[in-house]
């Protein structure tokens, strides 16, 4: 109760809070320590400098300049009436006095040195206080500066892992949507608009020429609904443009023609691209490019577009059942594969591709181990479970992109793997025959071993059509049968016995 007076008073007369506190408490302490240990002289006046200076030392070395004259005119106070005490003024000085200038003065003299010291150090506290602040706000912008640049960073580097994806990843990509169902194939199209060319919203149009009519089958990117129409008739400028010009159609192609942009217009598109999809010369389905960034909007994404319509165009022709009625021919009853003529169409087309993007393709023809041997050994029905049996082995331990179909004889299956080379062909067919040798015994034969012959054949400009390569890849099968079916008497493998027939061969000549 008796303090809160004391910061008051410092704080009216300008000073800081604890100064009049600190500076009397030192005060008094000295005060008692001289007249409890000398009372003869108190104060010391006669030492100069004298033990008051403390005050002022303790005052301007923590409170300033201001706060050490305070301290030293206080001092002085106090050794003014100590001196009065212990030396009354008389009649006989004129100003008795005097004698305590050499201590007064000093003190006055400490607390200017020491004040202005004191106060050039908070000075320079506080420029630096000042230069802190300053650079925790340059930090703070800085930091902001890198967030940002951070985020360039990463979108730079999605730019860069885009502009990476290869003809071969969009490949793979688009023969994977093939053993997919419709609607995922819808789905599966415009997510592959959306990652090889940055769609952000796109449509898919599937054409229906019972109604002559594109009908809207899927869209992405669109949060209520898809602003495109749901239905647009075949005889719309718009789609007969598309039909007549093979490639996609973009809105800079208005700028030339008021009638197509009023065509456009009129139906509502939302679009920046249409991208035909085609099979055979026929128009399958429209890709409906709705939103894409202004950078995206180049010719290299068009040609990448051109590209998506031609590789996604025969997984919709299998979605749409394109020449439904001829697909049914197509089927092989005894193993439920596709045939040999769906294997040859296919070949055909994905040759052309190889061909064009320089792609790695491999052709296997499979045939079940002495066939005809055990054909005749087991019952019609026993040898058609057989068959199946494997050839839902092969399609199950198959990729996605890989085609297997029933071969032209019972026992047979021909195999077209897609990027794939022939290390890796090799590979593959090892593992499909030592899935067909443990699965014999599964399947009841007891006396008979399961085993698959095989035969090969890899893309090479040479190959000029599908029955090439076919004629290569039995040729291959013909080969690898011979060199199984010869074995010695004592029952060495075929190669080996091949090799002692060349042998034995070349004793002769």
């Amino acid at each position: 109760m008796m303090e809160a007076p004391l910061p008051k008073l410092a704080q009216k007369l300008g000073l800081e809070k604890d100064f009049l506190r600190t500076i009397g408490s030192v005060l008094l302490g000295l005060v008692a320590v001289n007249y409890s240990v000398f009372p003869r002289d108190p104060g010391f006046l006669k030492i100069a400098p004298n033990p008051y200076l403390l005050a002022v030392l303790i005052g301007a070395a923590q409170f300033g300049l201001a706060a050490g004259l305070w301290a030293a005119f206080l001092t002085s106070i106090l050794v003014v009436a100590q001196g009065t005490i212990v030396r009354p003024a008389g009649a006989e000085t004129l100003f008795p006095m005097t004698g305590l200038l050499g201590t007064i003065v000093p003190n006055f003299l400490a607390a200017v040195i020491l004040g202005g010291l004191e106060e050039a150090r908070r000075k320079s506290c506080r420029r630096l206080k000042e230069q802190h602040e300053e650079l925790k706000g340059e930090n703070l912008r800085l930091r902001e500066q890198l967030l940002a640049v951070t985020k360039v960073k990463e979108e730079l580097e999605q730019r860069v892992l885009g502009q990476e994806a290869t003809v071969q990843s969009l490949y793979e990509a688009t023969r994977s949507l093939e053993a997919l169902e419709e609607k995922q194939v819808y789905a599966g199209i415009l997510g592959i608009a959306e990652r090889f060319v940055g769609a952000n919203k796109s449509s898919l149009y599937v054409v229906d020429y019972a109604q002559d009519e594109a009908v809207l089958v899927a869209s992405h990117g669109w949060k209520d609904r898809c602003e495109n129409p749901a239905r647009i008739p075949l005889l719309d400028p718009v789609i007969r443009t598309l039909v007549q010009r093979n490639e996609p159609l973009t809105v800079r192609d208005l700028v030339h023609d008021l009638d197509l942009e009023q065509a456009w217009r009129s139906l509502g598109l939302r679009s920046l691209m249409l991208v035909p999809v085609r099979e055979r010369g026929v128009l399958l389905a429209i890709l409906s490019v709705d939103d894409i960034p202004f950078l995206r909007l180049t010719i290299p994404t068009l040609q990448a577009l051109c590209v998506i319509g031609e590789l996604v165009a025969p997984a919709v022709a299998k979605a749409v059942r394109f020449a439904e009625m001829e697909a049914k021919d197509q089927i092989d009853r005894a193993t439920e594969l596709h045939n040999y003529r769906y294997f040859l169409e296919a070949l055909t087309r994905e040759l052309h591709r190889v061909a064009r993007h320089k792609l790695q393709l491999t052709v296997l023809v499979l045939e079940i181990a002495g066939s005809e041997h055990l054909r005749r050994a087991l019952s019609p029905k026993s040898w058609r479970i057989v068959v199946r049996a494997v050839a839902k082995m092969l399609r199950h331990d198959l990729r996605e992109i890989d085609l297997i179909c029933a071969g032209r004889r019972s026992g047979t299956y021909w195999v077209m793997l897609p990027l794939t080379s022939l290390e890796q062909s090799l590979k593959v067919v090892e593992r499909l025959r030592q899935r067909v040798r443990a699965s014999g015994k599964l399947l009841g034969l007891k006396h008979a071993k399961l085993d698959l012959w095989f035969g090969f054949a890899t893309y090479r400009p040479y190959i000029r059509d599908a029955q090439m390569f076919i004629q290569l890849a039995e040729q291959s099968l013909e080969l690898a049968r011979q060199s199984e079916t010869r074995s010695d008497p004592e029952g060495k493998p075929a190669k080996e016995a091949q090799e002692a027939n060349v042998a034995q061969e070349d004793e002769r000549r």
